[in-house]
């Protein structure tokens, strides 16, 4: 049987879109035999230290990403005149589904880095996203991104990203080469 691997699952800190604590999650993972797992809390990275923890003890490779709403201002314009929807949580927060969302996840050592390049790199993305945005509503940009996934020094420190929903925003913003042109997509 194939190894399979989840890399977008979000924890119970994940308000509204998870339920399960990290070790729980670990735990059926370890169940089905999977040799590693990701969390991708939403906007942050609020269970990474527990479920590095319960991943270290089952045995799994611990995977840590973040899954971001990307604010792109033609977006944002178009949005201007429409209002969020109240969710159901407590306070009645406001949540709006509609912007496009990226996940991100840190680079390891596997991938001949430092030790902890990969994951100072991702709490530096989740950061600058924090202090961009408005309070409470943490939106990264097109530049943050292209800056988390740019080389730095001897190393390759970017991080891996994948797409939630918006393929055509990442290839634009960041090609896996300097060379490299994104590719055409059709609209």
């Amino acid at each position: 049987m194939e190894s399979f691997v989840h890399l977008h699952v979000a924890s119970g800190y994940s308000m509204q879109y998870g339920a399960s604590t990290p070790a729980a999650l670990v735990a059926r993972a370890a169940a089905y035999g999977q040799p590693a797992l990701a969390l991708t809390d939403r906007d942050g990275l609020y269970g990474a230290v527990r479920f590095v923890q319960a991943c270290t003890e089952a045995g799994i490779a611990p995977i840590l990403g973040v899954d971001l709403a990307v604010d792109f201002p033609t977006l944002h314009q178009v949005l201007a005149g429409q209002t969020a929807a109240r969710a159901p949580g407590r306070g009645g927060a406001l949540r709006d589904d509609r912007l496009p969302r990226v996940t991100v996840l840190a680079r390891g050592m596997n991938a001949g880095l430092t030790p902890g390049e990969g994951w100072a790199r991702l709490c530096r993305l989740v950061t600058d996203t924090h202090l961009s945005g408005q309070r409470g509503q943490p939106r990264t940009s097109a530049a943050l991104l292209a800056d988390a996934m740019a080389t730095h020094g001897n190393g390759d420190g970017r991080p891996h990203r994948l797409s939630s929903c918006s393929a055509r925003i990442l290839t634009s913003v960041a090609p896996s080469s300097p060379a490299a042109k994104p590719p055409r997509m059709p609209p």
